[in-house]
């Protein structure tokens, strides 16, 4: 889950096939976390205006709240494990 967060955070026009190319997961299980982070209100989804059949995830107010709160840890684990 906090990976798709990071991943929406860092792309601001990343579509549900996107981001399961870019997290290695299938389309059905992005849905699936979608979901869970529409119940969290952490993200929602807008209408890709260059493909109506396809939708936007974006961050709410909550999502980039919660995403600004951890990015130093996220940097921390990443500098530590880069080490």
């Amino acid at each position: 889950m906090v990976s798709s967060l990071s991943l929406i955070h860092k792309n601001l026009n990343v579509t549900v096939t996107d981001a399961a190319n870019e997290l290695g997961i299938t389309h059905p299980h992005v849905s699936q976390l979608a979901k869970k982070l529409i119940a969290a209100k952490l993200i929602s989804f807008r209408t890709n205006p260059k493909d109506r059949r396809s939708r936007i995830i974006a961050l709410t107010a909550k999502g980039k709240a919660m995403v600004d709160d951890l990015e130093p840890l996220w940097s921390t684990i990443s500098e530590a494990v880069s080490d």
